[in-house]
């Protein structure tokens, strides 16, 4: 009796190292398949970090641009309000300077985005295509040692 219950466990041992080696033989050769796409994702994704740090150091410029535009805006109708032309006239270059200035920073913040989704899209298909792992999973099959208990 004791000795059945030794084997039993010898045999569950061995089962149990077959089991872990074919696992860690499929992780591994999956990790070396899968090597070249995890790094790009790696190094997509710091550039990933740092293009979203410009994007919003962009962004706080536009929003300090539309600040001034909008300021300016206001100091140019109440100008034209009380009818002083030539205050009016003179702040209408620097209202345009200002605008020119808040398009570009928009255009190049426009820009920035696009490229950023860009990189986002293609790190998500790389996840998507490399972020898949098989595993072996231990399923009980009949032998000849298999005596069911009814």
């Amino acid at each position: 009796m004791e000795n059945a219950s030794i084997k039993a466990i010898k045999q569950f041992i061995v089962l149990l190292l077959i089991y872990v080696a074919i696992n860690g033989i499929l992780w591994v050769g999956q990790e070396l398949y899968y090597y070249a796409d995890t790094k790009k994702i790696n190094e997509i994704e710091t550039v990933l970090k740092n293009e979203k740090q410009a994007i919003n150091t962009i962004e706080s410029n536009l929003l300090s641009s539309e600040a001034k535009l909008n300021q300016k805006e206001s100091q140019l109708n109440i100008y034209k309000s009380l009818g002083d032309i030539e205050k009016y006239n003179n702040g209408v270059d620097e209202y345009n300077n200002l605008l020119q200035n808040y398009q570009s920073v928009l255009e190049n913040y426009k820009i920035k985005l696009t490229s950023y989704n860009l990189k986002i899209d293609e790190v998500n298909a790389l996840i998507k295509n490399s972020g898949t792992r098989w595993y072996l999973i231990p399923i009980p099959l009949p032998g000849k040692d298999y005596n069911p208990r009814i």
